[in-house]
């Protein structure tokens, strides 16, 4: 229930919530009420005020929302929506970040399988040993005949 209470001196001092405790009545929780958004927003969003009346929150005259960062979803926007959002070899699956098909471990640095190599690699000791022309993390950097990187297929020829 909202109330205005008349200042002194006339006007307005604003409007007052004001709960009313009734014996038997159990005080809904404040996330559940809609006062804080779930889990933070997971740190992927922003807790935004939605400003309508929500009655699956217990009737409560306000609501917050989160408003996830593009590539996340789900309330509290913990589940990835994109693999674009999905560090180094990871990859969206279920709405989360999972290693990449051939990769392991926290951050998905250890190769198990020739399959995180690449075309162009092995994995070898949880490590990718390239074959001869070929550098980089997942052995797929081509090198130049003298040992140096190949130039990037939209390079500018200066033409």
């Amino acid at each position: 229930m909202t109330l205005r209470r008349r200042a002194g001196v006339g006007g307005w001092l604003g409007t007052c919530l004001v709960l009313v405790f009734v014996a038997g009545w159990a005080v809904p929780d404040p996330a559940e009420a809609g006062l804080f958004c779930p889990n933070a927003c997971s740190g992927r969003g922003t807790c935004e005020f939605e400003g309508v009346f929500n009655r699956e929150r217990k009737g409560w005259p306000w609501s917050r929302v989160c408003r996830c960062d593009p590539g996340w979803t789900s309330a509290d926007c913990s589940l990835c929506a994109s693999s674009d959002v999905c560090p180094g070899r990871q990859v969206c699956r279920f709405g989360e970040c999972r290693c990449r098909t051939g990769w392991q471990g926290d951050d998905c640095e250890r190769c198990y399988s020739s399959r995180g190599c690449g075309e162009h690699g092995k994995c070898y000791e949880e490590a990718c040993v390239c074959d001869p022309g070929w550098t980089g993390m997942d052995c797929d950097v081509p090198l130049e005949a003298g040992g140096a990187l190949a130039p990037a297929a939209d390079a500018d020829d200066g033409g």
